[in-house]
């Protein structure tokens, strides 16, 4: 990898700048073709981050994922919400958009998950309905 960076002259980012163009990628994504789940862009960026990744963006958002679909005390703040998803997009055609965010996008459910706390113990998923 090392040598195809000096080869192509190409700049290395950090984990917090690829994280923020990947946000960005998503968002003009989101706009030129809608997702079938609320708040879609902390479902993607939330699956780019295990606890302690280096991104505080990428943390953010897995520690807001947990609370999507809950009714418990705790809520995700709708305006950061709409603020991620209108993040200007790289200027690049849509259809070179589509291509770059396919990885992505394919790590969202493909519908809305059901209205639950859920927790992610273990490597395995709890779901608690009762009083979350």
């Amino acid at each position: 990898m090392t040598l195809l960076y000096e080869r192509y002259a190409i700049p290395r980012v950090t984990a917090e700048e690829a994280v923020a163009w990947l946000a960005a990628t998503m968002a003009a994504d989101l706009r030129a073709r809608s997702a079938v789940v609320t708040a879609p862009m902390v479902r993607a960026l939330a699956r780019l981050a295990p606890p302690g990744f280096e991104s505080e963006l990428a943390n953010q958002c897995y520690g807001a994922e947990e609370y999507l679909d809950c009714d418990c005390h705790a809520t995700v703040d709708e305006t950061w919400i709409r603020e991620l998803e209108a993040l200007p997009g790289p200027e690049v055609p849509d259809s070179i958009v589509e291509v770059l965010a396919r990885q992505l996008r394919s790590t969202m459910p493909t519908r809305q998950p059901p209205r639950a706390h859920q927790v992610y113990s273990a490597m395995r998923l709890v779901t608690h309905v009762e009083g979350c």
